[in-house]
């Protein structure tokens, strides 16, 4: 579950909440096959109810292992989006009476939305090939996705406005681990339409090692982690990682001064993971 704040303008605050799930598809000997993710979102605009969003997915995976700890997972992911928008709250020049030299706030505000409620079917597809350790976790990684590669139509108006497929490449490798610190460098890149995205993000992994069964604190870590968009912001997050449960809190906030970018204020994102084991390795 992940929550998230931010401000995109005085007194306005987008609130996103996320829901997944995931249940993995393994053999009794302990061979991969895939696995099944379930993503909910809500997405509020503010009290102001100009956006909502709901939107519900289901994502397959499939496994196929092609040399020793060595696997290319591919992934299909459907999401059912519905948005609702409304104009109750807002105001426009139209309603400013240039004659009278008043704003009249019962005048019409000269928009012409066709529906305040649409539903369209995203689409995306990637694969992810992973190196991983005897302890079956990953050392390596890269990965590639298309992102709405149906170019579904999300317009409030009578014209048609595509969402604009785009494709993301990721990659990621331990660069140093010993028994009390990892550290993981990643690097994202994102092309849509004309824009080209980059991200940076360094994972930095301090180990907790308990194996008193009495205590509170198991066997986990404590991690930090930094990210760097070249375009817009930048984020820092820590993570407190137990062996069913991972809590975590992050704060981002604007680097960028060009203007299409200058809507973002800032914001914070507050997440917990539970998970269950149901199978492990034979070392």
């Amino acid at each position: 579950f992940l929550h998230q704040e931010s401000e995109i303008g005085p007194g306005v605050n987008y609130s996103n909440n996320l829901l997944t799930g995931e249940y993995p598809i393994v053999s009794k000997l302990g061979r991969r096959y895939g696995g099944i993710g379930i993503t909910l979102i809500e997405r509020d605009a503010g009290d102001s109810d100009l956006l909502k969003t709901y939107a519900a997915g289901l994502s397959l995976a499939y496994n196929l292992q092609i040399a020793r700890n060595q696997y290319i997972s591919f992934g299909l992911k459907g999401t059912y989006y519905n948005k609702q928008t409304s104009l109750e709250s807002l105001t426009t020049g139209s309603q400013w009476i240039a004659a009278e030299f008043r704003f009249d706030p019962n005048a019409a505000l000269g928009e012409s939305i066709s529906d305040q409620n649409i539903s369209y079917l995203g689409l995306d597809a990637g694969f992810t090939w992973y190196l991983s350790s005897k302890a079956d976790e990953q050392k390596a990684f890269f990965g590639a996705s298309l992102l709405n590669s149906n170019r579904p139509n999300d317009s409030f108006f009578e014209s048609q406005s595509e969402i604009p497929s785009s494709f993301l490449i990721n990659a990621g490798a331990v660069l140093y681990e010993s028994r009390r610190i990892q550290v993981l460098p990643q690097i994202f890149y994102q092309r849509e339409q004309n824009l080209n995205i980059y991200n940076a993000i360094l994972s930095t992994k301090f180990f907790i090692a308990n194996n008193n069964p009495y205590d509170i604190i198991k066997n986990g870590d404590l991690e930090f982690v930094a990210r760097y968009d070249f375009n817009r912001d930048a984020a820092f997050g820590i993570i407190f990682n137990q062996p069913n449960l991972s809590i975590g809190f992050s704060y981002n906030f604007p680097t960028s001064n060009e203007t299409q970018f200058q809507y973002q204020q800032g914001g914070s994102e507050v997440g917990i993971t539970l998970s269950n084991t149901f199978w492990k390795p034979k070392r």
